[in-house]
């Protein structure tokens, strides 16, 4: 398992490593380049060595050349002979060294060359042996074909180190573009000193012999012309590349000495030795001129080394300095990569661990202390996290065992109490039941908790009930039912019953709850209470209408004028109770949303008149004044269709509430009034309705401020109020009155939409 301490651990040894591998090979490409450079510098001084060894050869080759060519005395050669003995000896020398620089080379397989000049050896001092002896003797008794035989064996021997200088200083994997051109324009003066010098010692053998050369010299003086021209050509180019200061100037003077002032010379006495003619110049002249012109090489040359020299050490430096930076910020880095993972593994690694096997612990719900919760970095973060997480677990502990004792609880509520209570998985299957749901069913609770419908129920039964529970999900919302349900003991029982689906977060039901009560005996109940006040509202009316026919009769006798003023009341009060009598059964049917009253005229300042008289003894016990203002323009416009006994109860709720409200010797105002199609009653009284009270004002069996008050008076009259089509409304102004005011329609309804308004009202 791959934990964060090993994670941290990993990254940082693949970065080290990474870092250590690109750091070898820097450090490797460096001892590379310093080895070139190194290899450079070697092959500088040993080309070096051969470079003089070619020089000192070279002064030997021309010079025995002349010496043998010339006809004065021998005695007179010693000062030439001395000079040949030293160039000799000085070449050796250098050869030497030379040779023993390129053996060491071999040795650590820096390069793989063969030392050919070694294999001349021994033909070269046998030449020497033979040249020695004919410089001790006159010209006449010379071997004239010994002079041919040194030139060109020195030639070949001259050559030979020339090929070997080219040989080393041309590895192309080695030796890198300047330092080839420094090379090789070393190389070319080497060659120039070596084509020029004999050049210039046959035309000055010439002018010993008065410009005749023989044909053999001849083409090797015109051989050796055309060399040095090219070589020359080559010179100046790589001179050119290399823009070197101190060469650029003693290429200017070789130029000045060699081309501009030499070359002409040469080119005018080879052009008369070649015709045969008069040589153009005195030999002292020609030589003279020679020495500045083959003098003018030994400066360019000299240049050629020192810069080389040069260059080839500052190379050597430069890689030297890179690689020892190179070793020292690899191994710096290296160190700190090492102190930092170290640092990282105390620091972060083990606290993370450590904190890592707190929260196992604390998971595995043992208590522990949390480490580091005080530190102030990242980690003192995550340890503060981890304390909230214990403090979590522990209110976690203490909400679980909480839930546990609430369900407990509630398991126990449930079990006890008399109401039906269960769940369905889905359609077909039921869930946990209590105790009530189970004895209802004749059965235990296990018998009934998981089990399938048609297990419990015969399979008529057991498919209406899921095709019931299918309507539920159909329906998507609660369902409140009332079904005639046979129980354990196979008595038809009436449950309210109420199904509520469980959705979950796509949409799909998820389960169901139930709950269900037994109203049997509730219903019973209500059905012999109905039987019971149909019985008393017929038996009341009886002797109600002999009291109203007798009222009447004695009104149409001749009584009394004091009896005559109070039987209309007494009319009026028996007509009351009858519609009382009557109307309950209306009201219980405006509750129930299926009455729909009698849409009939009838004039609304007579209806309030009657409300008016009805109350005449309360507003005398009180001295109370009620302000009529309702006045009609017209018939027409304060005709109002409806039952008119209703709108007159109505009416006589809300204006007796404002009497009985308003405090003795005040003022209750009436106030009628047409807006549009609707007639707008106002009933002001003074005083405040506080602000629990109108919350509930309207409330079935609320009553405030009464001692003997039932509730049922706002609630009715609104009830009558809506079941015209109006409404009724209060509201309290800034003068501490409040006004009731009730809005009722003028216009009747449509008969088609009144009888469409039932059937919907009938339905609901």
């Amino acid at each position: 398992m791959l934990t964060i301490k090993r994670l941290l651990s990993t990254v940082l040894l693949v970065l080290i490593g990474l870092y250590t591998a690109a750091a070898l090979t820097n450090i490797v490409h460096s001892i590379d380049v310093y080895n070139k450079a190194d290899y450079i510098c070697q092959i500088n001084d040993i080309s070096d060595d051969l470079y003089d060894a070619v020089q000192h050869f070279g002064f030997e080759r021309g010079r025995v050349n002349v010496v043998l060519r010339d006809s004065g005395p021998v005695e007179s050669m010693e000062n030439n002979r001395v000079f040949i003995a030293k160039q000799r000896s000085e070449g050796e020398k250098a050869l030497q060294n030379a040779i023993t620089k390129i053996n060491a080379l071999k040795k650590d397989k820096f390069i793989n060359i063969e030392t050919s000049p070694v294999e001349f050896n021994t033909s070269v001092s046998t030449l020497r042996n033979a040249v020695d002896c004919e410089m001790k003797i006159p010209l006449t008794d010379r071997d004239n074909k010994l002079v041919a035989r040194w030139f060109d064996t020195m030639t070949e021997f001259i050559d030979s180190l020339e090929e070997l200088l080219f040989a080393l200083t041309s590895d192309i994997k080695i030796i890198d573009g300047t330092s080839r051109e420094f090379f090789t324009i070393k190389s070319k003066l080497l060659s120039l000193r070596n084509s020029a010098g004999p050049e210039c010692s046959l035309v000055l053998s010439a002018y010993g012999t008065d410009g005749v050369l023989s044909d053999n010299d001849l083409i090797k003086v015109f051989k050796l012309e055309g060399v040095t021209s090219r070589l020359i050509q080559d010179i100046r180019l790589s001179a050119r590349l290399l823009d070197n200061a101190a060469l650029n100037m003693a290429l200017k003077n070789f130029n000045t000495k060699y081309i501009d002032q030499f070359v002409p010379i040469q080119k005018s006495s080879l052009d008369a030795i070649f015709s045969k003619q008069k040589l153009p110049y005195e030999k002292q002249a020609y030589e003279k001129t020679m020495v500045d012109a083959l003098n003018s090489i030994a400066p360019l040359m000299e240049s050629a080394i020192t810069t080389t020299n040069q260059y080839a050490m500052e190379r050597l430096a430069f890689s030297k300095k890179s690689l020892s930076e190179a070793i020292f910020y690899s191994a710096s880095f290296l160190t700190i990569s090492i102190a930092l993972f170290l640092y990282i593994k105390v620091k972060v690694s083990f606290r993370i661990k450590a904190l890592s096997k707190t929260m196992s612990e604390l998971s595995n719900e043992n208590n522990q202390d949390v480490p580091y919760s005080s530190d102030s970095d990242e980690i003192g973060d995550m340890a503060r996290s981890v304390q909230v997480f214990k403090e979590n677990i522990v209110k976690r502990k203490e909400a679980d065992a909480q839930i546990l004792k609430d369900l407990e609880d509630r398991k126990v509520l449930l079990d006890t109490i008399h109401l039906q209570v269960w769940y369905q998985l889905d359609e077909s299957t039921y869930g946990a039941v209590n105790d009530s749901h189970a004895t209802f069913l004749g059965k235990s609770k296990k018998e009934v908790e998981f089990k399938r419908i048609d297990e419990i129920f015969p399979h008529e039964v057991a498919q209406k009930i899921i095709e019931k529970n299918r309507a539920v999900i159909k329906g998507r919302r609660t369902i409140n039912t009332e079904e005639w349900v046979r129980d354990g003991n196979n008595e038809t029982r009436l449950l309210s019953v109420t199904k509520h689906p469980k959705f979950d977060k796509d949409g799909e039901v998820e389960y169901f709850i139930y709950s269900a009560e037994d109203i049997t005996e509730r219903r019973q109940a209500e059905i012999f209470r109905n039987d019971v006040e149909m019985i008393i509202r017929h038996d009341i009316k009886s002797p109600l209408a002999g009291l109203h026919s007798l009222a009447s009769l004695a009104l149409q006798e001749d009584i009394g004028d004091g009896l005559r003023n109070v039987a209309p009341l007494i009319l009026n009060s028996i007509q009351q109770v009858i519609n009382l009598v009557d109307s309950s059964d209306k009201l219980y049917k405006m509750e129930c949303g299926v009455y729909c009253p009698k849409r009939m005229p009838f004039e609304l300042p007579k209806v309030l008149g009657n409300v008016l008289q009805t109350l005449h003894s309360i507003c005398i016990h009180k001295k109370i004044t009620i302000s009529n203002k309702c006045k009609c323009n017209s018939p027409d416009s304060c005709t109002v269709f409806g039952e008119k006994f209703l709108i007159e109860n109505m009416l006589l709720n809300i204006v007796k509430n404002a009497v009985e409200a308003s405090v003795d010797g005040s003022v209750v105002e009436v106030t009628c009034y047409v807006l549009s199609d609707c007639s707008y009653i106002s009933v002001t009284n003074p005083g405040v309705i506080n602000e629990d009270v109108s919350k509930k004002i309207f409330t079935k069996y609320f009553s405030y401020g009464k001692e003997h008050g039932t509730g049922l008076g706002t609630y009715s009259a609104r009830l009558i109020a809506k079941s015209h089509g109006g409404d009724i409304s209060f509201s309290v102004s800034s003068e501490n009155k409040t006004t009731f005011l009730i809005e009722l329609p003028l216009i009747p309804h449509d008969k088609d939409s009144n009888v469409a308004k039932c059937q919907h009202s009938n339905i609901q």
